[in-house]
């Protein structure tokens, strides 16, 4: 990883939507910021060539931030269309580093440990 090669980047927030799991019966799983999809997918190939050896490439990549986690929902439709009701302003940032970073997903709530960081150079 320390081998990504990367300049810094802007991006931009330009949806929220919902992560299904669809073979989830608790689905949906996450509340999401869709980001500018060619800004990021240049790193993430770069991600995916440097780790070919380990992992199969990303089928479908989606940038995204996670903003929530749902647990439980009383009536999942009505979430879900209120949800596409919202609209965000679009929101731009700056991209220059990454992190890896481990899940660690218990009863109380999701963890996250940072392994390491990776700067632009």
């Amino acid at each position: 990883m320390k081998k990504i090669d990367f300049g810094c980047f802007e991006t931009e927030v330009n949806s929220i939507g919902i992560f299904d799991n669809q073979s989830s019966r608790r689905f949906p799983r996450k509340i999401i910021l869709g980001l500018h999809l060619s800004n990021c997918e240049k790193l993430q190939k770069e991600i995916d060539y440097r780790l070919k050896n380990f992992f199969a490439p990303e089928k479908k990549f989606m940038s995204h931030l996670i903003i929530a986690r749902i647990k439980k929902i009383e009536d999942k439709l009505k979430f879900i269309n209120r949800i596409n009701k919202i609209k965000i302003p679009s929101i731009n940032f700056k991209i220059d580093k990454f992190y890896l970073i481990k899940s660690n997903l218990s009863e109380e709530g999701a963890k996250y440990e940072i392994i390491d960081e990776y700067s632009s150079k």
